[in-house]
């Protein structure tokens, strides 16, 4: 199942009370509208790119002369996929994460965000990981790749305090976005889709 968006159900927005607790920052650059520090140099940013909101999660670096730049430790999320992630996936993360900690727990949890990016909490580890992942050549499974960040537990709350505040700031853009699965009449159909099934998509449209 790793290969296709599985829907769960849609979680509630949250307390916006929790805004007050939100770091804003200067943006980076003109293409940012909205910046936020979620500590240890972390930040989450919304930026627009040929008519499309991306969300940026990424630590940054010092320069030698004392200016933060944006490192290459983060991953860039469609607005679709911060959606899934933020809104489908959110309940069965932290579930996921608090279990992984118990000492006979047995977590190995993923979902697919779509066009190869997957969400991983693993047994023993306190982050939560978002990955591009791929496929070998002549390999039977994915496997990950260094476009990602992993989310301590402590970032990973400070990650959700920025939720309820995208979803107000891009709340028009958010209530157009239809899931590609949903335009898929049959099983066929979702085996040639690229975002549900990016690693063997080709094969299907070949038949």
């Amino acid at each position: 199942m790793d290969n296709f968006l599985v829907v769960s159900s849609k979680r509630p927005l949250e307390d916006e009370g929790e805004e007050k607790d939100v770091k804003r920052v200067k943006p980076y650059n003109k293409n940012t509208d909205e910046e936020y520090d979620i500590g240890n140099d972390c930040h989450v940013s919304a930026q627009r790119h040929e008519g499309n909101v991306y969300i940026h999660i990424r630590y940054f670096d010092t320069s030698p002369t004392g200016r933060k730049y944006p490192s290459k430790k983060g991953i860039v999320l469609h607005l679709e996929k911060w959606k899934k992630l933020t809104e489908d996936c959110l309940d069965e993360i932290d579930k996921a994460l608090e279990d992984s900690q118990k000492e006979d727990g047995n977590v190995s949890y993923k979902e697919h965000l779509g066009h190869n990016v997957h969400v991983t909490v693993e047994q023993g580890y306190k982050w939560v990981d978002i990955r591009k992942w791929w496929k070998p050549e002549d390999a039977e499974n994915i496997v990950a790749t260094r476009k990602g960040i992993s989310l301590p537990v402590d970032l990973w709350k400070e990650f959700k305090k920025t939720i309820p505040v995208l979803r107000k700031r891009f709340q028009k853009e958010l209530d157009d976005i239809r899931y590609c699965y949903l335009d898929h009449d049959n099983q066929m159909s979702m085996l040639k889709c690229p975002g549900c099934n990016p690693n063997d998509y080709m094969n299907h449209e070949l038949i």
